[in-house]
């Protein structure tokens, strides 16, 4: 058989370059899909029905949407 010898120093910074890059993919994983998250929550605007008092939200456009509860149109909040 043949054997392989490599250097102590080469094994751990190859242990620590795979485990920095591991922690680095995650990273950047993770904050996408967030900003993703936060993004769609962030477009939701809020509704507040004046005929029956209900509050709604929605992400869809327009000016007025129908409210959930008795299907008014009402104009979005705002703050």
């Amino acid at each position: 058989m043949f054997a392989v010898t490599v250097a102590f120093e080469y094994l751990v910074s190859s242990y620590l370059i795979v485990g920095l890059l591991l922690v680095f993919g995650l990273w950047l994983y993770y904050d996408r899909r967030d900003s993703r998250y936060y993004d769609r929550r962030r477009r939701r605007r809020c509704f507040h029905c004046v005929k029956c008092g209900h509050l709604y939200s929605s992400n869809k456009a327009g000016q007025k949407i129908n409210c959930t509860e008795c299907g008014f149109a009402n104009p979005p909040l705002r703050f």
